[in-house]
């Protein structure tokens, strides 16, 4: 939740005279509040995401840092949003210090319920997702972005055709967690889960590779069933061939020089990668992970 308790808007409220407030999405989280609305400028009750970023403070040295992230992080998603699979920017802007963002809004599921809903993914499962989230993921590599706040709740499977939609980045998120240090320098804090963020990320220095390490854990606990190491000992039945093994230690190794450094050369790994015809001759997971990790 936001270090500060931050007002809603009231359903029924109108933003710029055209962004109608439906309902509350989501307000546990350091991005701020999340808001299904309605785009009274277009036909057919067009609806849409309003998210609301306020940073920790009125600081004026805050307030200067948070505008400036706004804008930049504004184009990155106007950009980003050309890709199918990523939500497109319908508008930005700022008042009395508080920010929004409008958003395409994505009807669908997040993977954090799918992978809940207790099938575990099959050798096959985990390639098709690797490969579509991968092919997602190259094309913010190709534009020098790290999304920096991949999980399972941030990729959406989109209910009309069943793709996979990648939301949320993360450096949005700093507009929230800006503060000052006592000499007047900017701090950025970032609040992400703890299996999907990396070493060099919780220090501060995310790279592209910090994304691959996410997707990588999201495809073990896709196949487990479980999103820590230590309940993979439970998921004996967990049967995968070596080469989708070493590719998940590699995308996962806690050395990011050793992982594949972005989305283009984990989709080349993943594209020579054979499908286990008879899985049940195969090692299990926890067999090939127990010793590296």
């Amino acid at each position: 939740m936001h270090s500060e308790i931050q007002s809603r808007l009231a359903n029924g409220s109108i933003l710029r005279k055209r962004y109608k407030i439906l309902s509350l999405i989501s307000d546990r989280s350091s991005f701020g509040i999340t808001y299904l609305a309605e785009d009274l400028d277009l036909p057919e009750n067009h609806q849409c995401v309003v998210k609301h970023l306020k940073p920790n403070n009125s600081n004026s040295r805050v307030v200067e840092i948070a505008t400036r992230l706004f804008k930049e992080e504004s184009r990155h998603l106007h950009k980003l949003g050309e890709h199918d699979q990523i939500p497109r920017l319908y508008a930005c802007f700022e008042e009395k210090n508080e920010f929004y963002l409008v958003q395409e809004y994505v009807e669908g599921n997040d993977l954090c319920s799918e992978i809940r809903s207790g099938r575990l993914w099959s050798e096959k499962d985990t390639l098709e997702y690797l490969k579509e989230i991968l092919n997602v993921l190259d094309f913010v590599h190709q534009e020098g972005i790290i999304h920096r706040d991949i999980k399972p709740d941030n990729i959406i499977r989109r209910q009309c055709d069943r793709k996979l939609v990648l939301i949320d980045f993360g450096a949005v998120k700093e507009i929230n967690n800006t503060t000052i240090d006592v000499r007047g320098e900017e701090l950025l804090t970032v609040a992400i889960g703890p299996n999907y963020m990396p070493e060099e990320q919780r220090r501060g220095i995310p790279v592209l590779a910090s994304d691959i390490y996410a997707v990588g854990f999201i495809a073990i606990w896709g196949l487990t069933g479980s999103p820590d190491v230590v309940g993979w000992t439970n998921r004996s039945n967990v049967k995968v061939g070596d080469d989708l093994i070493r590719i998940l230690e590699r995308m996962t190794d806690r050395d990011h020089q050793r992982r594949y450094q972005n989305a283009s050369k984990a989709l080349d790994a993943i594209e020579r990668t054979k499908i286990v015809v008879n899985p049940s001759i195969q090692p299990t997971i926890w067999e090939k992970f127990k010793a590296w990790w």
